[in-house]
């Protein structure tokens, strides 16, 4: 009997997270029986341009989004994303545990959300070319940062692979991330067709920040 009481508010206690999180893809969860917790996903919610507003830990590296339920964060290729600005919460807040320069958090931000936008592809949500458009223009903002004082090569690298790491963690999200590339094989413009340059690529503007240049 006790067993079986804390199964319901076990079940419980996991659907209120997902009523209270349901933006950006998250999964809901329906009680069908106590003793059974079915995933129930819904099309994840298209994120708008990332602010700052909507990414506070990018100024405040204490203020992120609470650590997500593992099950509901593998349940579906978009993840847990509560406050619905692209970025899955368990890497927004590794964003703001790792890295000490809010101008290298926003261009973190950026190429983790380009990245995670992988998800609303698969959706039907956005095209393989909007996708792929978002990851060229992370790149070409990072161009414009260079939080360790140079624009070091190897980091850099380092830095981008550390990023793909954690948003294709599964193979559902690699699978995803493949099959957006087969789609654009040979069709796909470069940066400069795209009209991305270094005056639009970043979507965050930090202003004065001393890092951006």
């Amino acid at each position: 009997m006790q067993t079986k009481q804390m199964a319901i508010l076990t079940v419980f206690f996991i659907s209120l997270i997902s009523v209270n999180g349901c933006g950006g893809g998250n999964p809901r969860v329906k009680v069908i029986d106590p003793d059974v917790t079915t995933i129930v996903t819904a099309p994840p919610t298209l994120p708008a341009r990332i602010t700052l507003e909507s990414v506070p830990m990018i100024m405040d590296p204490t203020q992120v989004p609470p650590e997500p339920n593992s099950a509901l964060n593998s349940a579906t290729l978009a993840g847990v994303d509560s406050n619905n600005n692209g970025l899955r919460d368990d890497i927004e807040r590794w964003i703001a545990s790792s890295y000490k320069a809010p101008a290298e958090r926003a261009v973190v931000a950026q190429m983790a959300k380009s990245m995670q936008s992988v998800a609303y592809y698969k959706a039907g949500k956005m095209s393989a070319e909007d996708s792929i458009k978002l990851f060229q223009a992370s790149n070409v903002c990072e161009q414009g940062v260079a939080p360790d004082g140079n624009s070091d090569v190897v980091y850099s690298w380092e830095r981008l692979q550390k990023i793909k790491a954690r948003t294709y963690n599964n193979s559902d999200r690699t699978l995803a991330k493949r099959e957006r590339g087969q789609e654009l094989v040979g069709i796909h413009p470069g940066p400069g067709e795209n009209g991305i340059t270094l005056k639009n690529a970043c979507e965050i503007n930090l202003g004065n920040a001393s890092t951006i240049h």
